[in-house]
């Protein structure tokens, strides 16, 4: 089971000043992948001949792999600042604000 996150961010506006009041907002989401062991088989296979002749012969079970890929949506839960400034997270987690 392996998580791919394809997240982006951006702070806006671009160019804040003392006291304004910026928002962080993301993008994306993550690809979910599981991977389950199985197999294709045995197998039955009935053949008939040209003259009319038949017969069942068997092939032997082989090893699969069955591979499971579910794109999940992303929120963000928290953000640090190493400024120490406090960001608040918005109730959808899409968008957290924090003031310059």
């Amino acid at each position: 089971m392996t998580d791919t996150f394809k997240v982006q961010g951006t702070v806006t506006p671009a160019n804040p000043s003392t006291g304004d009041t910026v928002t962080l907002t993301i993008s994306g989401d993550d690809v979910h992948t599981t991977t389950v062991a199985g197999t294709i088989g045995p197998l039955t296979l009935a053949l008939k001949a040209a003259g009319g002749g038949t017969t069942k012969i068997t092939v032997a079970a082989v090893p699969c792999n069955v591979v499971t890929t579910t794109h999940e949506s992303v929120v963000i839960t928290g953000v640090t600042d190493p400024s120490g400034r406090t960001w608040a997270v918005a109730a959808d987690g899409l968008t957290a604000t924090a003031t310059v």
